[in-house]
């Protein structure tokens, strides 16, 4: 039953790995008219939803580059095609745009792999560390730094996964920590031979070590080790300490202590109960007194940008945003410091909540560098190729800043950067940092 509750907070926790693989690859062979007939109705649906392409001073020009591109995809297959090799070509069809929401939906991105390392990821400060699952090498070591992955040293794998997913750093750094586990990420890449990959680490020493380790099939047990190992990595090192037990079946927890209050949100959802829970908190926070209020949007990869008011009801709006909140009580505004906490794996309309919380709100934005720029294409619409059935998604309008300044992404002025040496000695440097905060006031009249 414990298992059980870790696994249905992992999902709710990293999106990314909410896709059970059920699909295979490489098994199959596409018919080329088939093929041709997907990827160009592929095109055909982002030309037609895309709103780049209606831009009034290149628009044009973008059609006709992009149908060019796609044509001599189409124009270079050539038989026997597997189902993968069409992914791969679906793939490079919506990344054109290097629009990260622009892309094949999770059942058909990597995720889908039939097989697995048996080892996890997670991308620090200092570079990518290992980190332990059920039935890892015995030589591998939670913390071990990963130097190099299939004989490609880790400095140069962001720019082999650039080729298939678009981003900034933190979001494309993410994206390792979750796909490069994968089987067909690992052969996409080139970092896979006969089923076996050859792994380079450091350790805490400086002791240097390399192991080739097969990959193993995608079972139930083996994915909830997985999942498992990821879980736990979170709960111990990003996420708020004893707060990752309370998230239950929502996306949201939240705890007061005697110094501080904090409110975690792990995906931009207006679920039952959720607006409930934010008055809650804040009459908690109230009620204790404390003058430091955290709300943390690590791993929050989106959803309704929306959930940002229930929030901003309790907060004071600075000037130019009163008209977002105009049903606020006096007694119920919070006037002590609101903290917004980001990472990598903010993603989307978690941005988006992070910029509300911190422009209109006043927040204090704290952390490491989020995922998505300041401004980005969203609002995506669904669709299905018609005869390889892969579901993919699209852009249809663009977000602006909220304070209309664009920038690659939203930069913490308070730094709380998970280290390698972190990992090795155990430590989350969120809960650090929440030791120090300063005594507690009381803000609220």
């Amino acid at each position: 039953m414990r298992l059980r509750a870790w696994l249905a907070l992992l999902l709710l926790i990293a999106a990314a790995l909410a896709a059970m693989p059920v699909f295979m690859y490489g098994e199959q062979t596409v018919p080329l008219p088939q093929a041709r007939r997907d990827l160009l109705s592929t095109a055909q649906e982002v030309l037609l939803t895309h709103p780049a392409f209606a831009l009034e001073a290149n628009g044009a020009a973008m059609r006709r580059a992009y149908l060019f591109y796609v044509r001599r995809l189409s124009a270079r297959l050539s038989e026997p095609l597997t189902s993968t090799a069409l992914l791969e070509d679906e793939d490079l069809v919506l990344d054109w745009l290097k629009d990260p929401h622009t892309n094949l939906a999770q059942a058909w991105s990597p995720l889908s792999s039939t097989d697995l390392l048996p080892v996890g990821f997670y991308w620090t400060q200092g570079g990518l560390v290992a980190y332990r699952v059920a039935g890892s090498p015995g030589g591998i070591e939670t913390g071990d730094r990963v130097l190099a992955i299939g004989g490609v040293p880790t400095r140069d794998l962001l720019s082999r996964l650039r080729r298939f997913y678009s981003g900034n750093v933190p979001w494309l750094q993410t994206l390792a920590d979750t796909f490069l586990p994968y089987g067909n990420t690992l052969a996409w890449l080139g970092l896979e031979h006969d089923g076996r990959v050859d792994l380079s680490f450091e350790r805490s020493s400086g002791e240097r070590f390399s192991l080739r380790v097969a990959l193993r099939p995608i079972g139930l047990s083996s994915y909830e080790s997985y999942e498992l190992g990821h879980a736990l990595f979170l709960a111990r090192y990003v996420a708020p300490p004893g707060l990752m037990r309370r998230l239950g079946d929502s996306f949201y927890a939240w705890r007061v202590t005697p110094d501080y209050g904090i409110y975690w949100l792990v995906a931009c959802q207006d679920t039952s109960g959720f607006e409930h829970s934010v008055s809650a908190f804040f009459s908690a926070v109230k009620k204790a007194h404390v003058g430091d209020v955290v709300i943390d949007l690590q791993e929050n990869m989106g959803g309704d940008a929306d959930v940002a008011f229930a929030f901003l009801r309790h907060l004071p709006l600075q000037a130019g945003y009163q008209d977002l909140q105009s049903a606020q009580s006096p007694d119920e505004i919070f006037r002590g410091k609101v903290y917004v906490l980001v990472n990598g794996a903010t993603m989307s309309s978690g941005v988006q909540v992070a910029e509300y919380l911190t422009e209109a709100g006043d927040g204090v934005l704290a952390g490491s560098p989020a995922g998505l720029a300041s401004a980005a294409w969203g609002e995506v619409q669904y669709f299905e190729t018609p005869d390889g059935r892969m579901d993919y998604q699209v852009s249809s309008m663009w977000i602006p800043a909220v304070d209309g300044r664009v920038t690659p992404t939203l930069r913490p002025s308070i730094a709380l950067p998970l280290t390698v040496e972190d990992v090795r000695e155990g430590r989350n440097p969120l809960a650090a940092w929440l030791g120090h905060l300063p005594s507690p006031v009381a803000p609220c009249t």
